[in-house]
Order: structure tokens, then sequence, then C-alpha cells
């Protein structure tokens, strides 16, 4: 008990960026909470997500930063999106925390096949990272 405490304290906000713009495009077939340590495995799991569709790759210096890449998989409407709410380093993990924004019947979107995702970059820390969906199964 005493482990987890220590680790889950001292928390304080990591700053990140947020390259999901530069992957325009991209329709990742399947859910995902990939963290990438090199950019050969970006350029693969890339390749594997969506086949046949070539991405420009993002610029990361992996040498200095991690990569954490998130996706639901399909959706069947405009109304879903991923958030990313907060990246915070604590004593012993970092912890990036998202929301799934989904449709309501005030705010429906328009059917059509949808593919959220997010790809967010932050400094590397040489932790584990954990990532984190209030609310989600």
């Amino acid at each position: 008990m005493y482990a987890h405490a220590w680790r889950d304290s001292g928390a304080r906000a990591l700053s990140f960026r947020d390259l999901t713009s530069q992957l325009q495009g991209l329709r990742p077939a399947r859910e995902a909470n990939r963290l990438f340590v090199n950019e050969l495995e970006v350029f693969y799991y890339l390749r594997f997500a969506d086949p046949g569709h070539v991405v420009p790759l993002p610029s990361i210096d992996f040498a200095r930063e991690e990569a954490v890449f998130v996706s639901t998989g399909p959706r069947s409407s405009t109304g879903y999106s991923i958030r990313v709410v907060s990246v915070v380093e604590e004593r012993g993990r970092v912890v990036v925390t998202l929301q799934q924004r989904t449709p309501s019947l005030a705010d429906p979107g328009r059917a059509v096949a949808t593919y959220p995702y997010r790809l967010v970059i932050f400094r590397k820390v040489d932790k584990p990272v954990q990532i984190v969906w209030p609310g989600r199964p």
C-alpha cells in the first residue's frame, strides 16, 4: 500500500504536444493504447493501422521525447472524439488521462464512419506511462 501511495504522489503537470493533425486521413481500424519508443515502431504501427494509406511521419525526437498513440477504433458518426485531459508526472509514473466524447441526442453528429485518435508527445522522463480513460471499460 505504501508503494502505491508513494508512486502516485508528487503529481505535477507535464507539458505535451498534440501531433494528431500531422496524421490527417489516418483511419486506425483497431482500438489502441500504444507507447512508441522509436521511429521504426511509429512507422510500422501506422502502416499496419491503416494499410495502403501512406502518411508522412511527424517529427519526434525519441532521444528526448516519448510518443503515445490512442485510438478508439471505428465509430459511426462525427459525434465521437478524444480529448487529452492531462499529462501528469508522478513520483513513479506518467499518467495520460483521456476523455472520449460520445454523441448525444442534442448533438448527434453526422452519420459517417470516423476513426478518433490522438498522438501525444511529451518530454522523456524514464518512468512507466499509464493511459487512463475514466468512465470507459
